[in-house]
C-alpha cells in the first residue's frame, strides 16, 4: 500500500468518523464508506459489493434515545481495507465486521464520554457570546470522533497484507458460512427498530399489508415517504421571532428560548417517521441491492438521494419557520403536523412489510419429506419448502415482532445481534440452518 492510499484512507476515515455522529451526509454507512475505500484501493466493486452486504445487514440500525447502534463507520473502512488487500471474499468481510461494530459501539461511548467535557467548555463560551470558543470546542470533539476511525485504520494499513491473508484464511469455514447465515437474519434487528420508533398501534395493519404485499408478488418496492429533517423549521420559527425583537416588538427573550425547545420535541417525533423511518431504509434497501450487484448505481442513488431530501428540507422548512413564525403553531395544532407524520408513518410501515418478506435471508435445510414424482425423480421437500407452502417469509415475520417486543423490553440490540450469529454458526454447524 502506498503513502497516498494511507493519506486518503485516512481522509475517508476520518468523514467517516464525524459522519456516524453527525449522522446527516450518511457518508459513516456501509454503501459509502466501502466504496470509497474501494476506489482508494483500486478495487471498487469488492468495496461496492461488500458495502451493499453490509448495509443491508445494518440497515436499521440507529441510536435510540440513549441506545448506541453498532457503528458501521469503523466496521465498513477497516473491513473493507482486510478484505481487499488480503484478497478474500464477503464471508470473511461480515466475519470481520461484525465484532468491528461491537467494538466500535463501545469505542464510540468512550470517546462520547470524552466530549461531554468540551460540550460543557461551549457552554461556557455561550455564556460569555464567545462564538469562536464555541466553534473550538465543537471542532476538538469533532476531530476526537475523526481519530476514533483514523487510529484503528492506520494501524490496519501498517500490517502486511500476508499476515492479514493468513490469519484470514485460518478462520474456520463453519464460522465464515454461519456468519453469512446470520448476516441475512440480522437485518430483523434493524426492521425492528424501526418498527418499534414508529408504533402507532392503529397504523400497524399496514406493515402487515406489505408484507403480504410482497410476499405474495414479484413487484419491485421503490418508492419511498415524504420529506425529512424536519427540524430545520425550529431556527426557522426562531429567527423571524428574533428579527421581530429585533425590531422594536415586545418579545422576551426567554420566549424564543422556550419557542426552540417547545418545538424539538413534536418536530424530532415528525422528522423520526419520515427520515430515519422511511427515506433512509428504503434508499438504502433500494441502493443495496444494486450494489449486491457490483453497480455503482447502488450507493451513487443512496447518497445523491438522501442528501437531494435532506438539504432540500433543510432549505425549505427553514424558509417555511421563518415566513410562518409562530404561527407554525396553528399549524402543528390543526393536525397538519400530525398528518404528515401518519402519511410517512404508513408508507414506512408499509415498506417495513416488504423488507421484512423480501430481505431476510432464513432457510431451515432439515428434509421433511422424500418421495419419487411421477416421473420417478426423488424429490426432497425441506422444512423451508415445507413453511413457504403456508406463507413465505412466516418466520421472518414472527422472529422481526419477536425482535421488536426484545426491544421494548430493553435488551441491547448488540446482544440480540451477537445471539442471531451464534445461532447461524451452531446452525450450520448442526446441519439445520443453510
Amino acid at each position: 500500500m502506498s503513502v497516498i492510499q494511507i493519506v486518503l484512507l485516512l481522509i475517508v476515515a476520518g468523514i467517516t468518523g464525524i459522519g456516524s455522529v453527525v449522522d446527516e451526509a450518511q457518508t459513516h454507512r456501509p454503501l459509502v464508506a466501502c466504496t470509497l475505500v474501494g476506489i482508494v484501493l483500486g478495487d471498487i466493486q469488492t468495496g461496492i459489493i461488500l458495502g451493499g452486504t453490509l448495509e443491508m445487514m445494518a440497515l436499521g440500525w440507529m441510536n435510540v434515545g440513549l441506545a448506541m447502534a453498532p457503528d458501521t463507520a469503523i466496521a465498513s473502512v477497516i473491513s473493507t481495507i482486510l478484505v481487499i488487500n488480503s484478497h478474500q471474499g464477503i464471508g470473511e468481510g461480515i466475519a470481520i465486521a461484525v465484532p468491528l461494530a461491537a467494538a466500535g459501539q463501545a469505542l464510540t461511548i468512550f470517546v462520547r464520554t470524552i466530549t461531554v467535557f468540551f460540550i460543557h467548555k461551549a457552554d461556557e463560551m455561550a455564556k460569555k457570546g464567545n462564538y469562536k470558543g464555541i466553534e473550538r470546542a465543537h471542532l476538538l470533539a469533532m476531530s476526537l470522533q475523526a481519530l476514533r476511525v483514523m487510529i484503528p485504520t492506520l494501524i490496519i494499513s501498517l500490517i502486511s497484507a500476508t499476515a492479514v491473508q493468513n490469519f484470514l484464511s485460518s478462520i474456520p469455514e463453519v464460522i465464515t458460512r454461519g456468519l453469512q447465515i446470520g448476516g441475512g437474519i440480522i437485518v430483523v434487528v434493524g426492521y425492528a427498530m424501526v418498527i418499534n420508533m414508529m408504533d402507532v398501534p392503529y397504523l400497524k395493519p399496514f406493515m402487515y399489508a406489505g408484507f403480504l404485499f410482497a410476499a405474495f408478488t414479484n413487484f419491485n418496492l421503490v418508492g419511498f415517504g415524504a420529506l425529512g429533517l424536519i427540524a430545520a423549521m425550529i431556527f426557522g420559527v426562531t429567527a423571524a421571532m428574533e428579527e421581530e425583537k429585533a425590531n422594536g416588538r415586545d418579545i422576551d427573550g426567554s420566549a424564543i428560548q422556550a419557542m426552540k425547545i417547545g418545538l424539538m420535541g413534536p418536530l424530532a417525533g415528525v422528522g423520526d417517521p419520515i427520515f430515519w423511518g422511511t427515506a433512509r431504509p428504503v434508499l438504502a434497501a433500494l441502493g443495496g441491492s444494486l450494489a449486491l450487484t457490483g453497480s455503482i448505481a447502488g450507493p451513487l442513488l443512496f447518497f445523491i438521494l438522501i442528501n437531494i431530501i435532506r438539504l432540500t428540507t433543510k432549505y425549505f422548512g427553514l424558509f417555511y419557520g421563518y415566513e410562518k413564525g409562530m404561527e407554525i403553531i396553528k399549524d402543528m395544532a390543526g393536525g397538519r403536523i400530525k398528518k404528515l407524520t401518519e402519511g410517512a408513518s404508513i408508507v414506512g410501515l408499509f415498506v417495513m412489510g416488504a423488507l421484512i418478506s423480501k430481505w431476510t435471508s432464513i432457510n431451515i435445510v432439515l428434509q421433511a419429506t422424500k418421495m419419487k414424482d411421477a416421473a420417478g425423480k426423488m424429490q426432497i421437500q425441506t422444512v423451508q419448502n415445507v413453511l413457504d407452502s403456508i406463507m413465505p417469509g412466516m418466520l421472518a415475520l414472527g422472529l422481526t415482532l419477536f425482535v421488536a417486543w426484545l426491544l421494548k423490553k430493553g435488551v441491547n440490540p448488540l446482544l440480540i445481534i451477537i445471539v442471531i450469529f451464534i445461532i447461524g454458526i451452531l446452525g450450520y454447524a448442526g446441519g439445520i440452518l443453510g
